[in-house]
């Protein structure tokens, strides 16, 4: 069974300006109330897109709505915030 919180509603000021609203993982229905959250609150244009996070590529992520592929970076968080959000999103695989 696909895990139901898998979404991310991911920000995007602009090329290589993106980054995920939140780092926890939310179900469809949950991200975009937050989608329309974020457009309604921050009165703006800038566009939000309801994204999973892309199989192989750490910290890319892949729009649901559009398949577009969009690179996130740490953006607002703490380092040690996104750091810690990209090893539980994209595990490091182990040596062979």
């Amino acid at each position: 069974m696909t895990n139901p919180a898998r979404y991310y509603c991911l920000a995007v000021y602009g090329f290589k300006k993106c980054c995920p609203v939140h780092l926890d993982p939310y179900t469809k229905d949950n991200v975009e109330r937050a989608k329309r959250w974020q457009q309604i609150g921050s009165g703006s244009a800038d566009p939000y897109h309801i994204v999973t996070a892309h199989p192989t590529e750490r910290g890319t992520f892949v729009s649901v709505e559009t398949g577009a592929h969009f690179e996130a970076s740490q953006m607002a968080f703490t380092k040690e915030a996104w750091n810690a959000f990209l090893d539980r999103t994209w595990p490091s695989s182990p040596a062979e």
